[in-house]
């Protein structure tokens, strides 16, 4: 190997890399997200921090967060706070009609990839920071209630009457789900249950359905209950008023490349069964 003064040409080479590039970059201080509200066109989003070692959470950073290898970016322009859960937090907004048609793509069912750069000032001066990772999807939590956030996007619009037996009957249930984003979705699947006082009276499942993009569509499942199960969850309420009030719980199945990713949902339902 050639030396040079006695130092190796390659550890030269590799000093003047480190000089130009920087030492390697310290650990993430991203700890997780918290997602929420949520409304139709945009949603709050928090990145968490971890609060620096013998500082408090100071600064402000103006700069882009984005996940996924950039299919759902932000801009940030917002100090640096104190997060109620212990560590620090900045707040941004994430707006549906910023994310692209990729992120189906780039989903990973485990995890995710993301990226938080730009500048950050304090009283000690502006430093470039570029805080990137991969975060499991547990480390993201919502704000609210997950069954009001559900009621802005999926409602069930109408239940018509199907076919009456012996022993069951039939309805359709017309379920309106909004898409916020630029995009279609497609249901691969939508099995669920209609559940009275505690009990499950009747089961419905629907496949391949396609959600349009920046709108509402109507997807239609055939619900059948087992009359029986319906009068001993019922009883005597039903019988007296015809109506039956209950909830229309299932899974929503969405195919994407890396898998087949569940969503659950939970809906008031009003059935007049005479």
């Amino acid at each position: 190997m050639r030396r040079l003064s006695g130092v190796p040409v390659a550890a030269i080479v590799a000093w003047a890399s480190i000089s130009a590039w920087g030492a390697v970059a310290p650990p993430s201080p991203v700890t997780g997200l918290r997602l929420g509200p949520i409304g139709t066109g945009e949603a709050a989003l928090v990145v968490l921090i971890a609060e620096p070692a013998g500082t408090s959470c100071e600064g402000r950073l103006k700069g882009t967060f984005s996940i996924l290898g950039g299919a759902a970016s932000a801009a940030v322009e917002a100090a640096i706070v104190p997060s109620p859960g212990g560590g620090c937090e900045i707040p941004l907004t994430l707006r549906f009609d910023a994310v692209s048609a990729d992120v189906l793509g780039r989903v990973k069912l485990d995890a995710f990839d993301y990226r938080l750069s730009g500048d950050l000032g304090s009283a000690e001066g502006t430093r470039q920071v570029d805080w990137q990772g991969r975060l499991p999807w547990n480390a993201v939590r919502l704000a609210g209630s997950a069954k009001a956030t559900l009621g802005r996007y999926v409602k069930v619009h109408d239940v018509a009457m199907g076919s009456v037996g012996f022993t069951r009957t039939t309805v359709n249930v017309s379920v309106d789900v909004f898409v916020p984003f630029r995009f279609d979705l497609r249901i691969l699947e939508a099995s669920c249950a209609v559940e009275v006082n505690g009990r499950d009276v009747a089961v419905g499942k629907r496949e391949k359905v396609l959600l349009h993009a920046g709108q509402s569509s109507r997807m239609e499942i055939p619900v059948t209950f087992e009359n029986g199960a319906v009068l001993a969850a019922a009883g005597k309420t039903m019988a007296k008023k015809g109506k039956l009030e209950g909830r229309l719980k299932g899974i929503g199945r969405l195919k994407l490349p890396a898998g087949e990713l569940d969503f659950p949902f939970d809906l008031p339902i009003l059935i007049s069964l005479l």
